[in-house]
């Protein structure tokens, strides 16, 4: 059974289910460096789905947190020379709560992937760039907090100029004791949220590339265990392949 965005909250009202995501995980704001601007015209998905998360691993909203991707050589995008660091703002200013009031956040770890935007993220175009796990006793989540809700990485100086995607992603554990993919009060929950960049005086690597969906298994040790609040880990593996670094170039696979 594959829940659409939409019907997430609908169906967790009719059953009777307090509904355990944080509401507006997705990108407000994007810039160079730490100075951002908000400016909706250069995020996806829009407002409308940004409340809810993807449950299903296998679903093609696991790119952008929808399958109706609406980005094309006409999209605006920020311009980016290769090499520097750019900044998202999430935004986490109304937050779902349950039927007894308690708010609820996202704990876990962050990612960040591009792919050219010539391929609309199908088949094998995507290499990350960036991950945070869980690091001295806390979450990417914890960390996001104490800057404001903002993340900070870099595009890798050697990928070639040109038009791309960038797909930052929350991946909150609070029910991730089981994957129960089919149940959306069960499993990890993704809150992918996408952009397009314009890459200048980039280079010629050739990251190994990756699809999406493909990326996760139900089984990965990074979104199967007792990750909830209080939790001490001694080790912790991010999901997903590994983060391409400049200087690396390889050529595609999975």
């Amino acid at each position: 059974m594959k829940l659409a965005p939409r019907l997430f909250s609908t169906l967790a009202v009719a059953l009777g289910i307090a509904p355990t995501v944080i509401a507006q995980t997705s990108i407000k704001a994007v810039g160079l460096g730490t100075a951002t601007v908000e400016n909706s015209a250069y995020r996806f998905p829009s407002y409308t789905i940004s409340n809810f998360p993807v449950m299903d691993i296998d679903s093609e909203d696991l790119r952008c947190r929808t399958s109706d991707f609406g980005m094309d050589s006409n999209t605006l995008a920020l311009g980016v020379p290769a090499g520097r660091n750019m900044t998202v703002v999430w935004d986490s200013k109304k937050s779902m709560v349950t039927d007894t009031g308690t708010q609820y956040a996202p704990s876990g770890p962050c990612t960040v992937y591009m792919a050219k935007l010539s391929s609309q993220g199908t088949g094998s175009s995507w290499f990350k760039i960036y991950e945070y796990g869980y690091k001295d006793g806390k979450w990417c989540t914890d960390y996001l907090k104490e800057q404001m809700n903002r993340m900070t990485f870099n595009i890798p100086q050697d990928i070639p100029s040109g038009k791309y995607i960038v797909r930052a992603e929350i991946i909150s554990l609070r029910t991730s004791t089981k994957s129960n993919y089919d149940d959306f009060t069960q499993g990890a929950q993704f809150f992918p949220s996408c952009l397009a960049i314009d890459v200048t005086n980039g280079g010629s690597a050739s990251p190994s590339l990756s699809n999406i969906p493909g990326i996760y298994k139900k089984s990965d040790s990074g979104l199967l265990g007792n990750f909830g609040a209080g939790q001490k880990l001694t080790s912790y593996k991010v999901p997903g392949p590994a983060v391409y670094t400049a200087g690396t170039s390889s050529t595609s696979s999975s």
